[in-house]
């Protein structure tokens, strides 16, 4: 067991205001076989210096925010096959509301050349004067590997806030030590009008040392 005490500060650029503060402990357990627990409590203060929406139809005042935040993170061994993570956390420093915010994810490997990932990050909101919503964002990788040289990811995302979900198959191709070609095949899908974008990317990076 490890117990650690946490802090953060930050601040305007001139000093003379605080715009985040927070202060807490996090406990650590962590098995021999590679299992690992980990929980957090703390005390945040949080200031917003100009009204914005944080979702449609949703106001948050200008104004200091204060409470608590706690959170637990558990995961499987890495060198297991799947591994498996999960995380929980809530808040009701979350501009006068309270938020909470589960999340799993799941790795897959199929042999030495293929993993497959997938997770569901989800959030749920109450706020003064507004009825609870949720909103979530699932993210999937496929990455292939024949070889330490050559890597193709499939990749596929959906973000229920902006309604939109994107499909991208990247490969990577290094033919010299630092020194990589990338193709990148990209569409984005605007989930309430139906639309879509597609863009094609090739980008190439050459290292070289420079003796003098």
């Amino acid at each position: 067991l490890q117990i650690t005490a946490t802090g953060e500060l930050q601040t305007t650029s001139s000093l003379d205001r605080v715009l985040y503060l927070s202060g807490g402990y996090q406990a650590v357990v962590e098995g021999d076989e590679g299992w690992a627990v980990y929980a957090t409590a703390s005390y945040v203060e949080d200031t917003v210096q100009s009204d914005f929406e944080v979702a449609p139809g949703a106001l948050v005042p200008a104004g200091t925010y204060r409470g608590a935040y706690m959170e637990l993170f558990a995961n499987t061994p890495y060198v297991w096959n799947p591994v498996f993570e999960l995380f929980y956390s809530v808040s009701n420093a979350y501009f006068g509301g309270v938020l909470h915010n589960p999340y799993a994810s799941v790795s897959l490997a199929l042999g030495p050349w293929v993993r497959i990932t997938a997770s569901a990050d989800v959030y749920y909101a109450e706020l003064p004067g507004v009825d609870g919503f949720w909103t979530y964002g699932v993210n999937g990788l496929v990455r292939i590997t024949p070889t330490t040289f050559l890597q193709l990811d499939l990749i596929a995302r959906v973000n229920e806030q902006s309604r939109s979900a994107v499909a991208m198959a990247r490969g990577r191709w290094r033919y010299a030590p630092g020194s990589d070609l990338w193709l990148v095949y990209r569409e984005d899908v605007d989930l309430i009008q139906g639309r879509s974008e597609r863009t094609i990317t090739l980008k190439l990076t050459y290292r070289f040392d420079l003796v003098i």
